[in-house]
């Protein structure tokens, strides 16, 4: 907080500036000041772009765009930064607000999900290929979630991470059947581990792979 004192009765713009450069000039005008009176104000500032990545999205075999694919920034500890779906064009352009190393996953039903390495680039135009998903590319998944009694737990939000990382796969959360059962399909060949969440409680099987 700040707290001007002795000022005179009128109105006045305050500005803010970071001279950092993190975030941009913000203006408030309009401040009216009368005597004897305590005026409080709320400045919103806003961070400043960074830069823009755009991402294009194509059918691998085709090379025709792909629309409606959800596209995620990840920052370097896994975490969403942003998702935007792609339009026509097969593009989602992201505004890149902190510098940082990062990465696009790409996921789509008919499709192995696509991956791209920024290697710590803030601006710029990439193309993710996407393999359209068949049974010779893929793989399938069934998980039993039990609890410490050996009982089976339904309703609980299932997710894949990658083994060697951590990082959550880009694959959608499945929600464990009345037999505790989660099943994914169209997984991608590598090394995961399962993550399993219902409130209060969470568990995985990292140390089995």
């Amino acid at each position: 907080d700040l707290i001007f004192s002795e000022l005179l009765s009128g109105e006045y713009t305050v500005t803010a500036n970071d001279e950092t450069n993190g975030y941009g000039i913000s203006v408030l005008r309009g401040v009216e000041v009368k005597a004897g009176r305590e005026t409080g104000i709320e400045l919103a500032v806003k961070k400043t772009v960074k830069g823009t990545v755009k991402v294009k999205v194509v059918d691998a075999k085709t090379g025709s765009l792909v629309e409606g694919a959800k596209a995620r920034l990840l920052d370097s500890k896994g975490r969403i930064v942003m998702e935007l779906s792609t339009g026509r064009d097969g593009v989602a352009e992201f505004a890149v607000l902190d510098k940082g190393s990062y990465s696009v996953f790409v996921l789509h039903p008919g499709y192995l999900y696509g991956e791209l390495d920024l290697h710590g680039a803030l601006e710029g135009s990439f193309e993710v290929k996407m393999e359209p998903l068949t049974e010779k590319n893929s793989g399938r998944i069934e998980v039993k979630v039990v609890d410490e009694t050996g009982s089976v737990v339904e309703n609980a939000s299932v997710k894949l991470r990658f083994l060697d990382s951590g990082f959550i796969v880009p694959i959608e959360p499945v929600v464990t059947d009345f037999n505790g059962v989660a099943r994914f399909s169209g997984v991608k060949a590598g090394k995961y581990y399962v993550y399993v969440e219902k409130y209060p409680a969470s568990g995985d099987n990292k140390s089995e792979g």
